[in-house]
């Protein structure tokens, strides 16, 4: 019998040789016909801890390795992109300018003196 492999993301590398992988499949309705979208997350093993969150991999069917896994990770897809400098300045501009705008208004009153 062939092994189950189905392709995921990478949500999680926190364990030792454990990443969490959420797979998405895309299905029809059987009732009203539209396109309707599940996930389920699986604990993979990954021997050499070179999964990163945002990673896609395809994982496969295996041996159960504990109590959770039971998939390990067949080859990984294609990495995660690094945010890059031109990115990193536009946002900096952006907080910038909305810290100005922020020390432009006005003080709110102090309603604590009113008198009742």
């Amino acid at each position: 019998m062939p092994k189950r492999q189905l392709q995921g993301t990478i949500v999680s590398d926190k364990g030792n040789k454990t990443i969490t992988v959420l797979v998405e499949r895309k299905f029809l309705h059987p009732v009203y016909k539209k396109t309707m979208k599940s996930s389920k997350k699986y604990a993979a093993h990954d021997e050499n801890n070179n999964g990163r969150v945002g990673d896609k991999v395809i994982i496969e069917e295996s041996r159960p390795i504990s109590k959770n896994q039971e998939m390990g990770v067949d080859f990984r897809l294609n990495r995660r992109r690094k945010a890059t400098s031109c990115s990193y300045r536009k946002a900096s501009r952006q907080s910038e300018s909305r810290n100005q705008k922020n020390q432009s208004r006005k003080p709110l009153r102090n309603n604590s003196r009113r008198k009742i």
